[in-house]
């Protein structure tokens, strides 16, 4: 099932009842892991799906709090540790373009990689190379961070 959430800020900013999209957002995963608790079930293999928007430690907290699979678009300021070093999604995309890439669907393919971010963990970097129709290959990354998710990744 998919639950899409979209937010529509009424309030100026100088408002005094003026929430942001990320309280917001944070309001309702609290709303949803307590709603599952008095049900007596979990989320299971839930996913909470977002572009780097809502990337921000209150909302992917409250996700993780939740027992969610957090699945981003990172930003390309976020850094994360990929072997030694610190880098961007960017940068770590062009260190793995040589390696051996899975196959997913006719022109397209993908790579996990498993980085750590300072304040999430563990997380798994998802990268799909797809071959448009004009023959240039696109690359683009999602970020993953479950811990079950995390044990069982090629």
């Amino acid at each position: 099932m998919i639950f899409p959430l979209s937010f529509v800020l009424w309030l100026p900013e100088e408002h005094p009842g003026y929430r942001s999209k990320n309280d917001i957002a944070r309001d309702e995963l609290i709303r949803l892991k307590s709603e599952c608790d008095k049900k007596g079930f979990g989320p299971g293999e839930t996913e909470f799906l977002s572009d780097s928007a809502y990337c921000v430690q209150k909302v992917i907290k409250a996700a993780q709090n939740a027992g969610l699979r957090i699945i981003t678009k990172p930003a390309d300021t976020h850094k994360s540790e990929y072997g030694s070093e610190k880098l961007t999604p960017k940068e770590i995309i062009g260190k793995i373009t040589g390696l051996q890439w899975k196959y997913l669907c006719p022109r397209h393919c993908y790579q996990r990689v498993r980085v750590r971010h300072h304040v999430y963990g563990s997380v798994v970097l998802t990268i799909r190379r797809r071959r448009l129709k004009n023959g240039k290959i696109r690359l683009s990354g999602n970020s993953c961070c479950k811990s079950g998710f995390l044990n069982n990744i090629n």
